[in-house]
């Protein structure tokens, strides 16, 4: 790199850079001094290892559970179940912990026919232990279908819309940050049919940016369906719990 500062004295660096590329897009950059080359090819011999598969027998089994889900196979679903297996339920508000009896798996197969589980593991510990990532397709839409969608958001575009018209901006936002979930992180108040709550949009965008957004949320039931959901900037907290108590008052019986 040569240029001339401000002051006209002519400069020169010498450097390693070292880039990755997933597609056409850079996804990593790295740059080291010249004197440190034997470090640079190091470090790229390491970052050019195909990743490792994260796979054993905890992670083919999980995949099995799945894959009976998604047919609905209870008896297929039943047998991959130990006699003396347990579940635990470490979500926030959903704690729950109990064995793992056949009532346990016919409350999960109550869920729509069209919900489908897709299962990611992405850490193991020898042969029995997995962790993996589990997303339900189609279970928001399914719960959510024809719910009111008011966005308060500063940026937002304003008045009422259901659900089904943001669709689009969902599938956008998650073509920009395709690993996108969102984390409960309090809940601020609750009635018998509503829930106000902060969560936060955490993920990496597409060009490796780490994504954090803070919201405040309303969502509101009719039975298990989604009804009405709003969404808030999180300095709008006191706006959103001011709305809760409003709809929590007009939607009572």
């Amino acid at each position: 790199m040569t240029g001339t500062s401000r002051e006209g004295f002519d400069a020169e660096w010498r450097e390693i850079g070292l880039f990755a590329f997933e597609g056409d897009l850079l996804c990593r950059f790295e740059i080291f001094d010249e004197a440190d080359l034997d470090a640079a090819l190091m470090r790229f011999d390491e970052l050019d290892r195909p990743a490792p598969l994260l796979e054993n027998a905890a992670t083919r089994a999980r995949a099995r559970l799945a894959d009976a889900f998604n047919r609905r196979d209870l008896n297929g679903y039943l047998a991959l179940m130990s006699a003396d297996g347990w579940y635990e339920d470490q979500r926030k508000v959903l704690r729950d912990e109990r064995p793992a009896r056949p009532e346990v798996a016919r409350a999960v197969f109550e869920a729509p026919k069209s919900w489908r589980l897709a299962t990611e593991p992405f850490a193991i510990r020898g042969s029995r232990l997995g962790l993996t990532r589990d997303r339900y397709r189609d279970a928001f839409a399914e719960l959510s279908a024809g719910a009111t969608y008011v966005n308060h958001r500063q940026l937002s575009t304003p008045g009422v819309h259901t659900v089904a018209d943001n669709m689009s901006s969902f599938r956008t936002m998650e073509s920009l940050i395709p690993d996108y979930w969102v984390e409960l992180a309090e809940i601020l108040t609750h009635s018998a049919i509503g829930v106000a709550s902060h969560v936060v949009l955490r993920g990496t965008s597409t060009d490796g940016v780490a994504i954090e957004i803070p919201l405040v949320t309303l969502t509101f039931l009719d039975g298990y369906r989604v009804s009405r959901f709003e969404a808030f900037d999180y300095n709008q907290r006191d706006l959103a719990l001011s709305r809760f108590n409003e709809l929590n008052v007009k939607d009572q019986p």
